[in-house]
């Protein structure tokens, strides 16, 4: 009985220490907006793009992509068409993400969204920032 105490305190223990692990490998995934193109606050005409430029780290998956997306009012924002993402191996480095409208448009806060690239169902990190910026037929 006090072997299978000893095993089953080694199990738990074994089990700590791994999600510990786990946990302190996601806190290494960042995300960071570095710039703007066009400057913001900005008058943009339809068509044209908000280029968004953002510094990466991934450590928690083998591969992630990364989404930039417009948000207004803390909703995603109706009618935008925005870059793809190929899957991105682990480590750090620069990507530059776009979104247009084919319409007028006001947008206010931009998400950037990093996600397992398997399957798209682990969100690994996320960020926010409030923006100015419309989209508009004569800016």
């Amino acid at each position: 009985m006090v072997k299978f105490r000893k095993l089953i305190h080694l199990i738990f223990i074994s089990l700590l220490l791994l999600s510990y692990g786990c946990s302190k490998k996601e806190e290494g995934d960042r995300l960071t907006i570095t710039k703007f193109s066009p400057d913001l606050p900005a008058s943009i005409a339809i068509g044209e793009k908000l280029i968004v430029t953002v510094e990466y780290n991934i450590n928690s998956v083998k591969y992630a992509q990364i989404f930039v997306r417009p948000l207004t009012n803390g909703k995603g924002t109706p009618g935008y068409r925005a870059h793809g993402c190929r899957p991105i191996e682990e480590g750090k480095g620069v990507i530059e993400g776009y979104f247009f409208f084919d319409e007028p448009a006001i947008v206010d806060e931009v998400r950037v969204k990093m996600v397992n690239a398997k399957d798209q169902s682990h969100i690994c990190t996320s960020i926010s920032k409030e923006i100015s910026a419309q989209w508009l037929i004569n800016p």
